[in-house]
């Protein structure tokens, strides 16, 4: 996915997934590397069991990265709702408060 339909799918949210996957990328680079030289926070991903620790903090990143944006959503959903259902936005703000 490029850097423009992350910036696209998150723009509704507070996430700035474009920097967060920059960062990750970088991350990712900077392992691979130097994976000759040292490991990296105890982590050897010259192993299979390093490569494995890293994909699958990389999956459950992305995983908690998507549910944050649906959370988002859900949260913005009901605060529509709300202001049809004719609450304030001061109303609305003190109800999202509750459930953050």
């Amino acid at each position: 996915m490029t850097p423009a339909k992350y910036e696209r799918l998150f723009e509704d949210c507070e996430i700035d997934a474009v920097a967060l996957s920059a960062l990750v990328i970088a991350g990712i680079y900077f392992i691979v590397l130097h994976k000759d030289r040292s490991t990296f926070a105890g982590i050897d991903i010259n192993t299979p069991e390093g490569e494995q620790r890293i994909s699958d903090a990389l999956h459950k990143f992305a995983n908690m990265l998507f549910r944050e944006k649906e959370m988002q959503d859900k949260r913005n959903k009901l605060a529509e709702c709300l202001r049809q259902e004719g609450l304030s936005d001061e109303a609305v703000a003190r109800c999202l408060e509750k459930i953050s």
